[in-house]
């Protein structure tokens, strides 16, 4: 919630303006269900990671501009 009042507070009161995204917020008792539900799937063996392309540390910036183009069909994941 502070994040939200700072965002509000800044495009009231300041000349540049901020965005806010929460998607997929739950409360925490549907939180605990959601994550069993997810744990179940995991041991079933029907869930799984798709792991899309793997870049550098060093190539950080092209990582960025490759999930930045929106047409990523998995996880991005930038290696150290």
């Amino acid at each position: 919630m502070p994040l939200l009042f700072q965002i509000i507070f800044t495009s009231i009161f300041g000349r540049k303006s901020a965005k806010f995204d929460a998607t997929g917020v739950r409360p925490p008792a549907e939180l605990r269900g959601f994550l069993g539900d997810l744990l179940k799937l995991y041991k079933a063996g029907k869930l799984r990671t798709v792991i899309e392309k793997r870049y550098p540390f060093d190539e950080m910036i092209e990582a960025h501009a490759h999930v930045d183009k929106g047409h990523k069909k998995g996880c991005v994941v930038a290696c150290i």
